[in-house]
């Protein structure tokens, strides 16, 4: 994951995070293998989701996520 400045969005990145902690056998790492553990943990999709939750917190950033997902929630009582 990287993360910068407050304006920046975080970003997953598999294939930097291999590199970072792994740099003398990253280049072992079939590119393949790494595209599809990008997509097993759906890579794009978690990006997307934390673009759009950038910069808000707390009820903000859950209503945003929550929209996104297209996940509707109805509380009763207390």
């Amino acid at each position: 994951m990287q993360e910068g400045k407050a304006t920046d969005i975080m970003k997953i990145d598999l294939d930097a995070v291999l590199r970072k902690r792994l740099p003398r056998h990253h280049r072992y790492i079939p590119h393949c293998v790494v595209r599809w553990l990008e997509r097993t943990i759906c890579q794009d999709k978690l990006n997307e989701l934390l673009q759009v939750v950038a910069g808000k917190q707390g009820v903000e950033a859950t209503d945003s996520t929550l929209k996104h997902l297209c996940i509707s929630l109805e509380v009763s009582g207390m």
